[in-house]
């Protein structure tokens, strides 16, 4: 997830950044961050490709306030969240933000640290529904599409493939895991023993035969795959950087 903090106030932005990276990492979420100062620089970077996810964007600032951004940006067809920071609570501001679009609100110094990382998640799950990416599986006469997302790891046992997603599961029949590592190219999960592939978000504690998932479940980790698994564990946190 792409965040970008645009605040005028260097502390503030310094302390917003802290803030999400710190809920970022605790939630094991891929995040990748850039400051900006003002919002003719950040509409000025809207053409990249690899443009923001979710804007923090302080509605205060000198020459252009960050409502007017918004709106801007909306206009320039901008499908991300808008996430305001404010020290206003006047209802008229307020509902300035929302014709922008804004999927909420933080009151500086007002907005409690648990509502904060509410708001945060709230803008990860919109996100990942815009950005929501299928694998459909086949069993018989059965089918279902599951969100790349949802899915905690892979579990082989004499070809009969276990998908564990959410507090489900689902069994199918396959020849070869290359397979799955096929479809899963490009995203974070890792095989992690011949008969397991784990979403690296899902793995809390490696050691060189097992590893704990966030669940609390057990898996066991192949010799050969462990300086691979610890690796790409190394990369995933810190992926949490700022530009």
């Amino acid at each position: 997830m792409r965040i970008a903090i645009c605040d005028s106030n260097d502390q503030e932005r310094e302390k917003y950044y802290n803030m999400f990276s710190m809920l970022a990492k605790k939630h094991k979420i891929n995040a990748e961050f850039v400051l900006y100062s003002t919002c003719e620089e950040m509409l000025f970077r809207f053409e990249d490709k690899q443009f923001m996810n979710v804007l923090f964007i302080e509605i205060q600032m000198p020459g252009m306030s960050g409502s007017e951004a918004a709106r801007k940006l909306r206009g320039l067809n901008y499908k991300g969240e808008i996430v305001f920071l404010t020290a206003l609570q006047d209802k008229q501001s307020l509902l300035a933000g929302y014709d922008a679009g804004a999927l909420n609100y933080i009151i500086k110094n007002e907005t409690p640290l648990n509502k904060i990382e509410e708001i945060f998640l709230q803008a990860r799950e919109a996100v990942e529904f815009k950005d929501q990416k299928y694998i459909l599986f086949t069993a018989a006469n059965e089918w279902i599409n599951i969100p790349i997302n949802n899915i905690r790891y892979f579990e082989m046992y004499k070809r009969i493939v276990a998908v564990y997603y959410g507090n489900e599961k689902f069994d199918f029949y396959l020849y070869s895991f290359k397979r799955i590592e096929k479809l899963l190219a490009g995203t974070d999960f890792i095989r992690t023993h011949r008969s397991y592939i784990v979403a690296l978000k899902e793995i809390e504690h490696l050691s060189y035969s097992a590893l704990i998932t966030r669940s609390g479940k057990s898996l066991p980790v192949g010799r050969t795959y462990y300086p691979l698994i610890k690796e790409a564990l190394k990369n995933f946190e810190q992926i949490h950087t700022v530009i």
